[in-house]
């Protein structure tokens, strides 16, 4: 059986506890389908999974999208097509959809998360983050530049500021583990507070070009065995906000010394003093929109 969409429409699957059919979003009606959705999501957390056969029965007609969960199809004027809406299944990273409605709403589609950074006459270079997801090696890499061509040409230390959170306790549901979907949050982290790391006989290194060699990482690397890894750097016994910190700067004080910019190996975490103008803001360069496209695709929880 084909089935023929609007052009006004779009299609999510709702995720079992094993498909991973694709994600095609139209964020035109991205909210009228998450408020439908977002209901049923909290539905689902006080029901227990149903059997998988029941709900491939029921979306025969979605067959190459969905092997154990449910689809729904709206436009403008409602539901359009839908199988197993009301089964209840396991939620996993459903309730992200929640998340990303929320923060569409509230901020934006075209919200961008701002990096301060602030530079006193000395040279010290405090950043103050305010949680952007996606300060990754290339983020740091444009940062840098445009400090540069700010006329920057040596930082003598690295101050972080992670005063914009104010978290009483961990986040609910994160474990233990090296995994990186157990990885912490925080306001100022870098790489989704993971590492990449290449283990060989007798060395270990970064395992992506864009990502230089830290300390951190070779003390990461320290007794594993050959091949790669990403590991969650809050996996140890010291506060997740003194190692993000460490990450931070080692990752930035790598990269100024990749951009010819002259940095001291001196790290410290400290708020900023009231009344600081920054030196530079950084935008990020993905908006809300991208962010939350990412955050429903991959399922690394950060």
């Amino acid at each position: 059986m084909t089935t023929t969409l609007p052009a006004s429409s779009m299609i999510i699957p709702i995720p079992g506890n094993r498909s991973r059919p694709p994600l095609p979003i139209c964020p035109r009606w991205t909210d009228i389908f998450l408020v439908r959705l977002c209901g049923s999501a909290f539905l689902l957390l006080a029901l227990c999974c149903c059997p998988e056969q029941a709900a491939s029965a029921a979306c025969s007609s979605f067959a190459d999208l969905v092997r154990n969960g449910g689809v729904g199809v709206v436009d403008r004027h409602g539901t359009f097509r839908g199988c197993a809406l009301d089964t209840p299944f396991i939620p996993a990273s459903i309730l992200k959809i929640s998340t990303a409605l929320v923060a569409l709403q509230v901020l934006g589609p075209d919200f961008r998360f701002r990096t301060e950074l602030y530079l006193d006459s000395a040279g010290n270079l405090t950043i103050r983050g305010v949680g952007d997801p996606m300060l990754v090696s290339e983020e740091v890499d444009l940062i840098v530049r445009e400090l540069r061509a700010r006329g920057v040409r040596r930082v003598r230390s690295i101050a972080i500021d992670p005063s914009a959170f104010a978290l009483e306790t961990d986040v609910p549901g994160r474990g233990d583990s090296a995994n990186p979907y157990d990885a912490a949050v925080g306001p100022v982290a870098v790489n989704f507070n993971t590492v990449p790391l290449l283990v060989g006989k007798g060395f270990v290194r970064s395992a992506e070009p864009q990502t230089p060699t830290l300390p951190l990482m070779q003390e990461m690397g320290r007794g594993l065995k050959p091949g790669r890894y990403r590991l969650n750097i809050c996996n140890t016994s010291l506060p997740p906000h003194q190692v993000m910190a460490r990450y931070t700067a080692e990752l930035f004080r790598a990269v100024f010394l990749r951009n010819n910019i002259a940095c001291g190996s001196r790290w410290l975490i400290r708020p900023v003093p009231a009344g600081r103008v920054p030196f530079h803001v950084h935008l990020a360069s993905a908006d809300l929109e991208r962010v939350c496209a990412a955050m429903l695709r991959y399922s690394n929880n950060y």
